[in-house]
């Protein structure tokens, strides 16, 4: 019992949870066959329900004109308590498919059609209440289409009815009124047909989607053999590259140290495999720098080279880090294995105004042709798919004799975005860039300014008389000279030239002496 259905000295019944529960939308029939079972004993036991509830709005004027009341009282009486008994059975298993109960229930209601004219007059037997028989045995008809799976058994249900009705009816209902007395008979197979019909196919819609669940279930359980098989994949295939290196012979003296330090933290991963662990010690790092600087340090017998300022603060998930961790290992191994590179670098970088990061590993090795030559289960899985499950894309850009670049790309959350762009626009080279280009006579020198004081001077920008030249406007000179550059006036001028170290320059690059500008900007 549901919390909140019990109240103080009651006890409530489970029909009334059951109605509670349906008028709050909860409790839904499921998609399962039991569930269409019990939906076709409900739509059954449903229809006599309203049968029976039609007759007793018209109980009290059907029994004043039955023309004995005392037979009507007694055959009434023995179907309703037929008609509970029937119903509390099915309704305790849930289904309906007993044959011998819908039989039982089809004698009945043969029997209740025979003997209407025990007391309806023959004018009531049709369309009057004193003649209820009609009426509440069609819900039979509908128990029948449900209870039997062979077509013959409904049939047989449906002519018995039939045939009772018509036996007592046709030959007393006056000539105007038979048609409606063969309507009525028909009805008897039509509500046949449309329960053979809507159960039928309510239980063919919950086998499907017993098989399907079924399917799925199967599938699931698949997906996590080969997920697992995968996992066990990375790690051979991580320990196979360390193997091969000690196999081959004498490992250099200067490669045993990083390929035993690298066969150290292999070997964690695999106890931690097997312990059932998460992961090796120091995975549930967040930081995308974090994870490329551990797997970069593993390689420190490589001329590796790495730039990761321009990441700093970008956060990922923890899961992310192990896979990004794990591809640039990868990536590296392949490097010392096949690569023969005397220069690898390794970047990260983030670009808040795409929402992405960016991580680059570039060799000048023997690169290879991505068209002709396949990849290996290093550069398929580990830089591929299993980056592609945290949605990280792999770029792989190489030409024989030309190195390799493989680019990883993957989406900042809010959160690093706007830090990252934070930490962008208050950089110092963000003031520089901000300041130079207030000078607008040579925005080429605006990066080059040695003065960031002066580099932002609005006096100069604009000037035509040598003032604002923007190769003069980093020079020391240029600042201590003004009163010479003002009182020539001449932007050429030998003078101003002499005193302002090309002040009066108009296109920055050269002074009229020609002599190098003061500032080193042009």
């Amino acid at each position: 019992m549901e919390p909140g259905d019990e109240s103080a000295g009651t006890v409530r019944t489970a029909p009334g949870r059951a109605l509670r529960r349906w008028w709050r939308g909860q409790g839904a029939l499921p998609t399962t066959p039991a569930g269409v079972e019990r939906c076709a004993v409900t739509v059954f036991v449903g229809v006599r329900a309203v049968n029976l509830a039609q007759l007793a709005v018209a109980l009290p004027e059907a029994a004043e004109r039955a023309t004995r009341p005392a037979v009507f009282a007694v055959v009434l009486g023995g179907y309703l308590v037929e008609s509970v008994a029937v119903s509390v059975v099915v309704l305790a298993a849930g289904v309906y498919r007993n044959r011998r109960l819908a039989w039982a229930d089809t004698a009945v209601a043969g029997l209740v059609l025979l003997l209407q004219p025990a007391f309806a007059s023959a004018a009531d037997r049709t369309g009057s209440w004193t003649a209820w028989g009609f009426a509440c045995t069609l819900s039979t008809a509908v128990g029948a289409s449900v209870a039997f799976t062979r077509r013959r058994e409904i049939l047989a249900a449906v002519t018995v009815l039939a045939g009772c009705y018509l036996a007592t009816s046709l030959a007393a209902a006056p000539v105007a009124h038979r048609s409606t007395v063969l309507g009525n008979a028909v009805a008897y197979a039509g509500f046949a047909a449309l329960g053979r019909l809507l159960a039928g196919y309510l239980r063919r819609l919950a086998a499907d989607a017993e098989r399907a669940r079924s399917d799925a279930a199967r599938a699931a359980a698949e997906t996590a053999r080969l997920r697992e098989l995968e996992r066990q994949r990375v790690l051979l295939h991580d320990n196979v590259g360390v193997l091969r290196m000690f196999a081959a012979g004498a490992v250099p003296s200067g490669l045993d140290g990083p390929l035993r330090a690298r066969a150290e933290a292999l070997a964690n991963r695999v106890r931690a495999f097997l312990d059932d662990a998460a992961d090796a010690p120091g995975a549930a790092t967040g930081s995308l720098v974090g994870a490329v600087r551990a797997a970069a340090d593993e390689y420190a017998d490589l001329p590796l080279e790495t730039v990761l300022d321009l990441a700093d603060g970008v956060e990922v998930p923890p899961a992310t880090a192990r896979a990004v961790r794990d591809a640039v290992a990868t990536l590296l191994a392949n490097v010392r294995l096949h690569a023969a590179a005397t220069s690898v670098v390794v970047h990260a970088d983030a670009d808040p105004a795409e929402g992405e990061w960016e991580v680059t590993v570039t060799d000048d090795g023997r690169g290879f042709d991505p068209a002709t030559t396949g990849t290996g289960f290093g550069l398929r899985v580990q830089a591929g798919s299993a980056l592609a499950a945290h949605d990280i894309t792999t770029h792989i850009r190489s030409a024989p004799d030309d190195g390799v670049r493989i680019t990883l790309r993957g989406p900042l959350n809010t959160n690093t975005a706007n830090n990252t762009q934070n930490a962008t626009n208050n950089s110092p080279l963000n003031a520089r860039v901000t300041g130079g280009a207030q000078n607008t006579s040579d925005t080429r020198n605006a990066d080059c300014l040695p003065d960031a004081d002066s580099a932002g001077s609005t006096d100069s920008a604009g000037s035509t008389d040598g003032a604002g030249s923007v190769g003069s406007a980093g020079s020391a000179g240029d600042a201590r000279s003004a009163d010479d550059t003002g009182s020539t006036g001449d932007a050429g001028s030998a003078d101003s030239t002499a005193g302002a170290g090309d002040a009066g320059s108009a296109g920055g690059a050269e002074n009229s002496g020609g002599e190098p500008n003061a500032g080193g900007a042009g």
